[in-house]
C-alpha cells in the first residue's frame, strides 16, 4: 500500500521509499563517467562507500561495502534489465548480479530525465588477494547486455569503471 501526499504537516517526516532512489539534482560521483547505453540511459558515475556511507578508496575481503551507480534516463526503458558488477583480477571474479534498486522501482516506470541511484551491497570473498582489480558493470537480460555506445567499456558491453584497490 502506498499513500501519497502533496504536503507534510509540521513535525511529520517524509517516509517516501523512492526518495533514496530518485534524486532531485545531478550527483557529483566519486568516480564520474560519461557513458551512454543505447540512448536510453546515461551512466553519470558511481561511488564506493563503507556501510556508514563514507566514500572510500579501497575495499577489503570479508567486509561489506556499497556501490552506488548514478543514472540519467534519456528515453523509456522497455526491457526489465538486471544489473551486474564484476570485480576481475588475479584469476578471480566477484559477481554482483541484482535487480536495480532491489526491484522497488522497475525500469519500465523510469521516466525521461529521471536521476536515479542503484545502491547495492558488495562484499568480496575472503580468498581475494590484495592488489589492483578491474571494476566492470552494466545491465543484462539472459545472455544479452544493454549496449555501451559511448564511454569507457571493454568491448563486451561492460562499462569499465577503472581500477579498484583491494587491501
Amino acid at each position: 500500500i502506498l499513500l501519497l501526499s502533496s504536503a507534510l504537516a509540521p513535525g511529520e517526516t517524509d517516509q517516501n521509499t523512492l526518495d533514496k532512489l530518485a534524486l532531485a539534482a545531478p550527483p557529483t560521483p566519486q568516480h564520474p563517467l560519461d557513458v551512454n547505453m543505447e540512448d536510453k540511459l546515461e551512466v553519470l558515475g558511481y561511488d564506493i562507500t563503507d556501510q556508514a556511507g563514507k566514500l572510500i578508496g579501497y575495499i577489503a575481503p570479508g567486509r561489506k561495502y556499497r556501490m552506488r551507480t548514478y543514472y540519467r534516463v534519456l528515453a523509456p526503458v522497455t526491457t526489465e534489465w538486471e544489473a551486474f558488477i564484476h570485480i576481475d583480477g588475479f584469476h578471480r571474479r566477484h559477481n554482483g548480479d541484482h535487480k536495480p534498486m532491489d526491484g522497488k522501482y522497475p525500469l519500465s516506470l523510469w521516466l525521461k530525465d529521471d536521476l536515479l541511484v542503484d545502491d547495492y551491497e558488495i562484499g568480496l570473498e575472503p580468498n581475494f588477494t590484495p592488489g589492483s582489480y578491474e571494476l566492470f558493470f552494466g545491465l543484462f537480460t539472459g545472455e544479452t547486455r544493454l549496449k555501451v555506445t559511448k564511454g569507457p567499456q571493454d568491448g563486451e558491453n561492460r562499462i569499465d569503471g577503472g581500477p579498484i584497490l583491494v587491501q
